[in-house]
């Protein structure tokens, strides 16, 4: 049995359905007595019968009695309305082309675009267009009479009324129930005009019917897709419905997923590889429907990034290159702000972005002409680079030409990918990457064997390559602030690196070869997923600085004592802290001696007698200068209890107390 004979069976099966609703329906409206709606309602199909009896409005039906008739027949209106809706999609016209072995089967619009389109190739494209005449011209009309008024509009034209009342009708109660008026009065509405044009776009996108057009020659048609049924088909359909369509196409194993068809169909590989850094050949069918979708996220937030219209699979290369023309024309623009450079060829002199693709792109090419002509010159730029705030979206791949670059700051860019070409800056010693919005990293950058220091905090990264274990120089390595849930075990190769950030990220575990890094001084793990850290942290003999907090960590493994030493220290000195920053507004301010006694008590107890002495040492140094001019002051400084006295004493000046908390936190190295 073909395709078209097994839906129109389907579709028949949709129609008998509709046909016992509507007999309840008119059974209901002419209040029936009891006795005869039981009939008609027997004679409903089970699937119907079982939907109405789950129904709180209706509660015994069959030989006893309906409860309540109005509910009843309300529920039954919506369940007309859904089957209706399968009935329009199960519409057969099918394409009478003698040469074709799968006729096309004519579907509405909404199933069209979303689940059939991408998988056709451009002969089976065309066809289906053919078929959709009916469809495509009642959508082309409504089209052309929104169009119509729009532009009578935005030229405030007389005729607007009877424009309005040539629309369809759905699309004329569309527009009055969004405005909540009961008449178009054109007088009214010209308060709205804003609203109303922004309105009548959108239904003009809903109404618009395109194919797009496939390079494949390979057919996929005859495997209905999962959204088809489950979306819009199949949650109109009894399981038995649902199963036949499930099986009305053979050879179904052999069909490729729709991720593998769109990716191979458009030839969306090297994209992928580009700007995701990931080989689709090496990914699976799940894998590939998600990187597809990262792949067009990306290209979404570019859209709004450089406010260009979003891009189709069709159009993905060309939306990308206008794209790299762009930040092109933008990166030399800021390098030749900030050193001289030979002269720019002709045209492109004033680098300012062109509206239109083709003139950006051209001027692009022009200055990559230019790069390539003066590669020495642009290869001997040395010291630093800094782009920051410089609007990149995409960072060039000419980035790699600046081969004797020792730093280079793109921070609070709007980047959400960097080229693998970064890897040929061997002599870079600095990488400042943060505040973007980048969600991987080339594994190239492995290759940056002088890099000291790498930022990558802020940004939205779930992971980073293994490859960033080769980097033997690396100093700080700052992963702050992303999306991480696991970090590679080849961190722990790095041996020289000193400080490690990884706060605030997904993380719900770390690999044990961190405690490889022998010359660590700085981790932090705080606010993550983490219920454990390794033991071999303990291995960590310099480690100096160790933030765990807001982790699902209760404590820490006893292995871990001597980390546990530097926390108590840490705690300690935030501690005093604390409580210098408490005494200096407590004498500065409204004067309680008795919380200055208790501050005074509280740092004796927790640093000892001799850390109060030396505060107080402090305060008496400072009295001896100011009492030259104070004879009052000089009497007091006669007292041996001096310090201890003068903190509470409201009649010394607090400026003298505020002046020595302030030395005595320099001597503790702040």
């Amino acid at each position: 049995m073909s395709l078209v004979t097994k839906v129109n069976q389907l579709s028949s099966n949709v129609a008998i359905r509709l046909e016992k609703l509507q007999n309840l329906y008119q059974v209901l409206t002419k209040n029936e007595p009891t006795q005869h709606i039981s009939k008609v309602f027997a004679n409903l199909e089970k699937i119907d019968r079982h939907a109405f009896r789950t129904m709180s409005s209706c509660e015994t039906i069959g030989r006893k009695h309906i409860v309540n008739k109005i509910a009843m027949r309300n529920a039954v209106e919506r369940h007309i309305g859904a089957l209706k809706k399968t009935e329009q999609a199960f519409q057969i016209g099918v394409v009478k082309d003698q040469k074709s072995k799968n006729p096309l089967v004519k579907l509405t619009q909404d199933v069209l675009a979303e689940n059939v389109l991408p998988f056709l190739t451009r002969e089976e494209a065309t066809n289906l267009q053919t078929a959709c005449v009916g469809y495509s011209s009642l959508t082309a009309s409504r089209f052309h009479r929104l169009n119509t008024l729009s532009q009578a509009i935005v030229q405030d034209q007389a005729e607007i009324p009877l424009l309005f009342q040539e629309l369809h009708k759905n699309d004329r109660t569309r527009i009055l129930t969004k405005f909540r008026k009961q008449i178009f009065d054109w007088n009214q509405m010209k308060e709205l005009r804003e609203p109303l044009l922004k309105e009548i776009e959108a239904m003009k996108a809903k109404h618009s019917f395109t194919i797009p057009s496939s390079k494949s020659l390979v057919n996929y048609l005859p495997k209905l897709p999962i959204p088809l049924m489950s979306a819009s088909v199949g949650s109109f359909l009894t399981e038995k419905e649902r199963a036949a369509l499930r099986n009305s196409c053979k050879d179904t194993r052999k069909i490729q997923t729709p991720a593998s068809t769109i990716v191979k169909t458009y030839h969306l590989e090297d994209l992928i590889e580009t700007y995701l850094h990931v080989s689709s050949s090496n990914l699976t069918p799940s894998d590939k429907a998600k990187t597809l979708h990262k792949l067009l996220s990306m290209a979404y937030s570019l859209s709004e990034i450089e406010k260009l219209p979003r891009p189709t699979y069709l159009s993905l290369s060309a939306f990308f290159q206008e794209v790299e023309a762009r930040n092109l024309i933008r990166m030399i623009e800021a390098i030749c702000n900030a050193r001289p450079l030979p002269n720019l060829p002709a045209g492109v002199e004033d680098l300012h972005i062109p509206n239109d693709p083709t003139k950006a792109m051209l001027k692009a090419d022009r200055l990559r002409d230019w790069i390539h002509q003066h590669q020495v010159a642009i290869a001997a730029i040395d010291s630093g680079l800094y782009l920051e705030n410089k609007g990149l979206s995409l960072l060039p791949k000419e980035i790699g030409q600046l081969q004797a670059l020792q730093e280079l700051r793109l921070y609070n860019n709007r980047l959400v990918s960097i080229p693998k070409e970064i890897g040929q800056l061997q002599a870079l010693q600095g990488l400042g990457l943060g505040n973007n919005r980048l969600v991987s990293v080339p594994k190239e950058i492995g290759q940056l064997k002088a890099l000291r220091t790498l930022d990558l905090e802020n940004n939205r990264l779930v992971s980073v390559p293994k490859e960033i274990g080769q980097l033997q120089a690396l100093r700080v390595l700052d992963l702050e602030d992303n999306w991480l849930v696991s970090v590679p075990k080849e961190i722990g190769q790095l041996k020289a690196l000193k400080t490690f950030f990884l706060a605030d990220n997904r993380l719900v575990s770390v690999p044990k070869e961190i405690g490889q890094l022998e010359a660590l001084e700085w981790l932090n793990l705080e606010s993550n997923r983490l219920v454990s850290v390794p033991k071999e942290l303990s291995q960590l003999k310099v480690l100096e600085h160790f933030g765990w907090n807001n982790n699902g960590l209760i404590s820490l493994p006893p292995e871990l004592d001597r980390i546990k030493g530097i926390l108590k220290e840490q705690n300690k000195q935030l501690q005093l802290k604390n409580f210098l920053s408490q005494l200096s507004l407590c004498v500065t301010g409204q004067h309680n001696t008795k919380k200055i006694a208790n501050l005074l008590k509280a740092m004796e107890k927790l640093l000892g007698k001799e850390t109060r002495s030396r505060l107080h040492r402090c305060l008496y140094e400072v009295a001896q200068e100011a009492a030259k001019a104070d004879k009052l002051l000089s009497k007091k400084l006669k007292d041996k209890q001096f310090g201890r006295k003068a903190f509470l004493d409201r009649n010394i000046d607090p400026k003298l107390k505020a002046v020595a908390i302030a030395t005595f936190r320099k001597t503790l190295g702040e």
